[in-house]
């Protein structure tokens, strides 16, 4: 429920979709597939297309896409920066199409954090030029690398959330909640805003005003989980600043 797009039916049903998707990439848009080998032994298939010898100002700058849960790189988000004029780096989750493994933390701690070595290092990008770009679910790996990756120039939260229990626990009865809560923390422990306030760089967070995947009551901007990203943000930046009173006002505005 939390990674559909790991599953082997929504594989079957998307695979043609997929397939098209990456064709029309490498022959529209001449990008380069790669695979690479995360330390846990997991190959993570990745795509890059290369702006650095475009006349666009914005080509030297290498945007890593961070997909949803049920978004590939052939069907996501990559075309977002893509067609900004960046270059761009999309990867698969693992267990996602043509990665292998399965969409634990850990697994996807080691898949992002190869993508980003091989961006510096296979690619020959500085970290300072790498922008990261999390969409949805893809947040968790998005924060993790910004802030093991600290110097990159800027992090992108597109509809993200803080902590994925609060969702978890809203999509099942309440009598389930104990077991909920301990199937999360104990496996899937996704909290994005624990990472996002050990990054010190720029941030952008993108909040969609009739998000209801990230919403712990449909279409109330005051419980879309993107709200507390960011009070979790400007508290550890501002701690003096963002008292109890004028957090209040702020979740007020945010309303």
């Amino acid at each position: 429920m939390i990674y559909p797009g790991s599953v082997q039916i929504m594989g079957f049903l998307l695979g043609l979709s997929v397939l098209r998707g990456r064709k029309k990439m490498v022959e529209t848009y001449g990008a380069l597939r790669n695979k690479l080998i995360a330390s846990d032994g997991n190959t993570i298939d990745c795509m890059f297309i290369d702006r650095r010898t475009s006349n666009h100002p914005l080509g030297k700058k290498l945007a890593i896409c961070c997909e949803g849960n049920v978004s590939f790189y052939e069907l996501g988000m990559f075309s977002v920066p893509m067609k900004a004029g960046y270059s761009v780096l999309g990867w698969n989750h693992p267990g996602f199409a043509c990665s292998t493994g399965l969409p634990f933390p850990n697994q996807e701690e080691n898949a992002v954090d190869v993508v980003v070595l091989f961006a510096i290092h296979g690619l020959g990008f500085k970290e300072e030029d790498i922008i990261i770009y999390g969409w949805s679910i893809g947040g968790y790996t998005s924060t993790w690398a910004a802030m093991n990756y600290p110097k990159i120039a800027g992090l992108i939260l597109d509809a993200s959330f803080d902590d994925i229990l609060p969702l978890a626990k809203q999509t099942m009865p309440d009598s389930l909640s104990p077991s909920v809560t301990l199937a999360i923390r104990r496996y899937l422990n996704l909290r994005p805003g624990a990472h996002l306030v050990k990054y010190p760089g720029p941030v952008t967070i993108i909040r969609r005003t009739k998000d209801d995947k990230v919403t712990t009551d449909k279409l109330n901007l005051a419980c879309n989980r993107g709200n507390n990203l960011l009070i979790m943000l400007l508290q550890s930046r501002y701690p003096n600043l963002f008292t109890t009173n004028s957090t209040r006002v702020l979740l007020h505005m945010l309303a």
